[in-house]
């Protein structure tokens, strides 16, 4: 079973190729909000992770820190930089009750892989490099993770606050349906203002602003899934409770703005996260 899924993966590789040869050389228009943003941003694929039936939680974390160790690390520019991290069980009740006034159900993530090219102006080029690489980036977790369950989410990242941690969160939401995904960028760069003023502990905060083709040109090479989600908020923190803002005074106007604005711009109505132990 296995060893077609290996099969199925090298044939994907090869179709993968072969289209993005024949994409269009311009870069999703539903990038250009981040493109332009004041904040470094870099390129990312992100793959938000199931695990397979019957493989351990212990062998599930085992596999992704052996693969996030075969990547170099590194800074010169160019450079694709890997990261991973597995949830963190006992704190998803925790989770849970941050979106209970909201009425949202939360559904845990087992963890995630990720690659960024170090290059802070990318060009088409640059994105055919990361997901040439990301193309044949999960093969070696095919025996812990359940690929057709697994999500792949493309794009650029927009280093809001550009610290990593040992604890992040990952949340994955959506837009509001009255608005585009390049609409929602567009106010999402600008809310980044707003979210680090909320959020004066938070150790790194980063959006992934996805393009729906790039998804679906990853999920195609990788044999994951893809997702109508489009709001992928990290969240680097030096200790669990700064994941949510703690306002001096909730009822005040500026609270209740910056609620309001939210509300309007983002859905509650399907949400999936966790926090995570990066490893």
């Amino acid at each position: 079973m296995l060893d077609a899924c290996r099969i199925e993966h090298s044939v994907g590789v090869f179709h993968f190729t072969r289209r993005f040869e024949a994409m269009t050389s311009s870069i999703p228009s539903s990038l250009e909000p981040v493109l332009k943003s004041r904040y470094p941003h870099r390129p990312r694929v992100l793959f938000v992770l199931r695990r397979r039936p019957g493989a351990s939680p212990e062998a599930f974390e085992q596999a992704l820190g052996d693969w996030r160790r075969r990547w170099e690390f590194g800074v010169a520019p160019g450079t694709i930089i890997a990261r991973a991290g597995v949830a963190i069980a006992e704190m998803q009740d925790d989770l849970d009750k941050q979106f209970q006034a909201s009425g949202a159900d939360v559904t845990a993530i087992d963890g995630y892989v990720s690659l960024d090219l170090e290059i802070f102006d990318p060009t088409p080029a640059d994105f055919e490099t990361l997901f040439e690489a990301a193309a044949g980036c999960l093969e070696p977790l095919i025996d812990v993770v359940d690929l057709a369950e697994s999500v792949a989410l493309a794009g650029v990242a927009n280093l809001t606050i550009p610290g990593f941690a040992p604890t992040s969160m990952i949340l994955i939401l959506d837009r509001v349906p009255e608005l585009s995904v390049e609409q929602y960028n567009e106010w999402w760069v600008r809310h980044g203002d707003d979210h680090r003023r909320a959020n004066p502990a938070q150790v790194g905060y980063h959006q992934l602003h996805i393009a729906p083709e790039f998804n679906a040109l990853v999920a195609d090479s990788t044999g994951t899934a893809v997702t109508g989600q489009c709001v992928i908020d990290i969240m680097y923190l030096g200790h669990t409770r700064d994941g949510f803002p703690t306002a001096a005074d909730p009822s005040s106007g500026d609270a209740r703005a910056l609620a309001d604005d939210i509300g309007a711009h983002v859905s509650f109505a399907s949400v999936k996260g966790s926090f995570i132990r990066e490893i």
